[in-house]
């Protein structure tokens, strides 16, 4: 997809449609990470789905705050600079 995202941009002639195809061909890989929802769902074992359904925000949300307090941590010991205009 990434390869014919730029030769259909130049068949057209229209280079708008790159940088969302570009977006989309990079999220194609994370979709197959839901793979174990989906393989519960069709065998109808949907509290074992809403289960991992359940999880995935809350791992997403403490390792987003992991990250952003060990980044505060550097700036605050004075490791880094904002960047500024």
């Amino acid at each position: 997809m990434i390869v014919a995202l730029p030769v259909f941009a130049l068949l057209y002639g229209l280079p708008e449609p790159l940088l969302p195809g570009f977006a989309l061909a990079l999220n194609l890989p994370f979709v197959a990470l839901q793979a174990p929802v989906w393989i519960l769902y069709r065998q109808l074992d949907f509290k074992r789905q809403r289960m991992l359904q359940s999880i995935d925000p809350v791992i997403a949300t403490v390792a987003l705050e992991r990250d952003l307090i060990r980044e505060m941590a550097g700036y605050l010991r004075g490791g880094r600079r904002p960047v500024t205009a």
